[in-house]
């Protein structure tokens, strides 16, 4: 149904929510226009494995907005990028962000320093997507390189604040 929505309104990318936890508090759902087709607000599915099968299907490009370096760290998520890009035929971009608080600390996530995970997850993913290997002393290594055939998939990082964008 979404392909057929974003097809519709003319769209030329899809975005897949990388969320825990909904947008609206469950006592106020019921108000939404949206409860009617999907009653708990937060219902989501992994955007990996959406985005893998919407790869399939559309030309579209599909994208993840956004992945927080909290709980997928950068070797994690290369890999998943990478495996990706594939899928969606060299049209896939990761959205990734420092990661907030609300959607973190309910599921025993700790807030250390979230822009300092975010930095390093970028570090290792350029790495790895540069040279297979992660940075440093060159022992975590990969053997998914980036196909020549689809090229290296775009980050596009999320941020809010100063040291964030800089």
């Amino acid at each position: 149904m979404a392909l057929q929505t974003a097809d519709a309104f003319g769209m030329d990318s899809i975005w897949v929510p990388d969320h825990l936890l909904g947008p609206y508090h469950p006592g106020l759902w019921s108000e939404t226009p949206a409860a009617a087709a999907v009653p708990d607000p937060d219902t989501f599915l992994d955007p990996f494995r959406i985005a893998a099968v919407l790869g399939r299907q559309t030309g579209m490009t599909v994208g993840t907005c956004v992945t927080d370096a909290t709980r997928r760290r950068g070797a994690d998520l290369a890999r998943a990028a990478l495996t990706l890009q594939r899928c969606c035929r060299g049209d896939f971009v990761l959205g990734i962000g420092s990661g907030e608080a609300q959607s973190l600390l309910p599921f025993g996530y700790e807030l250390l320093p979230p822009v300092g995970l975010l930095e390093q997850a970028l570090r290792d993913m350029r790495s790895l997507f540069d040279t297979g290997e992660m940075p440093g002393d060159g022992v975590g290594r990969t053997g998914l390189a980036p196909d020549p055939a689809y090229g290296t998939p775009q980050i596009w990082v999320a941020a809010t604040a100063r040291r964030r964008c800089g």
